[in-house]
């Protein structure tokens, strides 16, 4: 109990009942070692060996891939396939990009469950270390590459700094003004396609972004003062935004059979990222764990660590996720993923809702209608032409 005591303020007191903690059951009043947050700024999971190094045609020539798996057919495809539904590839990336929302609005509940008592840098290292792990078998293929190391190292760099923003807004903002403020990717990314000259935006387009932000403003709808958690909330919605025009650049240029090894090298450079953060926030205590093995290994086997929640957002929110992304983003632009994701918002209100008891009035309600419409309309009829 001592060692693990010397890990603060990584770890620091607290009460439980029927624990379980260094080898015995911890009983009412008994110390238990919880990781804890910044009050201020504030390895493979099961299945993972399923997948295979192999994900369509080899790069090296004369090298022969073996029998490939449902998943590796997936992802050697042009695009994706449902041949018992009538649907254009932009409708199937576009069912899947509302799918991935879906997996993301719950991830202001998750994390605002999971942190509770848990620092952001230590639950982010954890998650990205398994989402990794879980593609570490397409690292192999990635090596062969350059253009796969560089887009992935790329979008790995976005995609980190916005979910660590993310996870550090979450310990002090509510959940439901969390998921408010990330709308504003939709802004930032239309912004980046006009600088750039990648697209020209239908009318449509503008109106929906423009009726996704009403909606937004009429979501606040929060008498709670403003706190460094939406600063980094809309931090990360700007961050995201990069990411998904980038993503959007090299899932075009990489091709969906080589998303797999892209991916792999993204959540590498994730998992590191976030690990370099725990470190220099916490340098005295990490050297401490690290010197300490035992101690490391007792914290990692405590029940009070929030596995559930950590294998989730690892996992699904994010590696089926991103890989998810990669493949409907060969169809559908950047602008309409941004605002097909500004249903994000009213799915992480209602799941706030639900489960943390969050209220929101009559305004709230008509910018939720205002973004559901936003999102038909640019699916509907605000297609842009590159």
């Amino acid at each position: 109990m001592d060692d693990l005591n010397t890990a603060a303020p990584l770890i620091r007191p607290g009460k439980a009942t029927q624990r379980h903690q260094g080898g015995r059951i911890l009983e009412d009043g008994d110390d238990l070692i919880v990781p804890v947050r910044d009050p201020v700024n504030g390895g493979t999971p099961p299945g993972a060996k399923a997948m295979e190094i192999q994900a369509g045609p080899s790069i090296q020539p004369g090298l022969k891939a073996g029998p490939r798996t449902g998943l590796q057919r997936a992802l050697s495809r042009d695009g994706i396939s449902w041949p018992c539904l009538n649907m254009s590839p932009r409708l199937q990336g576009l069912i899947l990009l509302n799918l991935v929302m879906l997996a993301c609005a719950s991830t202001f509940v998750v994390l605002k469950e999971g942190q509770e008592n848990f620092d952001p840098f230590v639950f982010s290292s954890l998650r990205f270390v398994i989402a990794a792990a879980a593609f570490s078998p397409f690292l192999r293929r990635a090596t062969r590459d350059e253009r796969l190391i560089r887009a992935g190292l790329e979008i790995g760099v976005w995609a980190a700094g916005g979910y660590l923003t993310q996870s550090v807004g979450m310990v002090t903002a509510d959940a439901s003004r969390g998921a408010f403020l990330s709308a504003f990717t939709v802004v930032v990314v239309p912004v980046l396609a006009g600088i750039f000259g990648t697209a020209t935006l239908k009318r449509m387009t503008w109106i929906s972004v423009g009726a996704a932000l009403l909606g937004v403003m009429l979501l606040e709808d929060s008498g709670a003062p403003p706190s460094w958690g939406d600063f980094w909330n809309f931090a990360s919605a700007v961050l995201f935004g990069v990411q998904i025009y980038r993503t959007e650049y090299w899932s075009k240029q990489c091709g969906t059979k080589h998303a797999g090894p892209m991916m792999a090298v993204a959540l590498v450079m994730i998992a590191a990222l976030s690990i370099i953060s725990m470190l220099l926030t916490y340098p005295q205590q990490s050297l401490y764990l690290v010197q300490n093995p035992r101690v490391l290994d007792e914290l990692l086997d405590s029940t009070i660590l929030p596995w559930p929640a950590i294998i989730y957002m690892g996992v699904v929110v994010t590696d089926l996720g991103l890989l998810a992304e990669v493949i409907a983003l060969q169809h559908v632009s950047s602008t309409e993923a941004a605002v097909v994701y500004t249903l994000e918002p009213a799915a992480g209100a209602m799941a706030a809702y639900f489960w943390l008891g969050e209220r929101w009035g009559p305004n709230g309600w008509v910018g939720a209608v205002l973004i559901v419409a936003s999102c038909l309309g640019v699916q509907l009829y605000g297609a842009e032409k590159d």
